[in-house]
């Protein structure tokens, strides 16, 4: 597995960015990045499924120091988060499970420029994986949106919502004990 550093994986992010979205890739701070210049970044990078794009570990919120045993690793198939000393717990999330993804942000991670990402699943483990207290937050919430729409998009994979609607037909609305549909 290969790691990258910050400025590295930022230029996979925005390689991806522009190879998924093919529009005018922009920084930030609205400097357009020259083509060129993401062409030369870690050709392939992205196709590898387990490259490692990011590892982070949870932080203490009081200065931000990585002094917990929670390890959180992103690649472009899965998420897993490893946590514990003793008694140790993987947890894995295809990339393709996760349906949205939120970032919050408190006012002392803000101060430690950290945050909190909640990745909503279709996993049946975890439902809401979350990754508490990393850096370079609004980077991998960038990345893992688009990053799980790319894997939906290859497995052809139709994430779908339950709104309810299958039990419209069989209505009682006459509270009579008997479907309208069947009176």
């Amino acid at each position: 597995m290969t790691e990258y550093n910050c400025s590295e994986r930022l230029a996979i992010v925005l390689k991806f960015s522009y190879n998924y979205d093919n529009f005018n890739i922009k920084k930030e701070n609205n400097m357009s990045v020259n083509e060129s210049q993401i062409k030369n970044t870690t050709a392939g990078a992205i196709d590898d499924d387990d490259a490692v794009i990011f590892k982070e570990r949870k932080r203490l919120l009081f200065l931000g120091l990585p002094w917990t045993f929670t390890k959180y690793t992103v690649t472009p198939s899965f998420i897993t988060v490893e946590s514990g000393l003793l008694s140790t717990t993987e947890d894995d999330c295809y990339m393709y499970k996760v349906a949205d993804v939120k970032l919050t942000t408190s006012l002392m991670e803000r101060i430690f420029k950290l945050g909190t990402i909640v990745c909503y699943t279709g996993d049946v483990t975890n439902p809401e994986l979350k990754l508490v207290h990393v850096k370079h937050s609004r980077e991998i919430k960038s990345y893992l949106l688009k990053q799980s729409e790319a894997a939906r998009l290859k497995r052809r994979t139709l994430n779908t919502v339950d709104i309810g609607a299958h039990g419209a037909d069989m209505a009682d609305l006459d509270h009579d004990g008997i479907p309208d549909s069947l009176e």
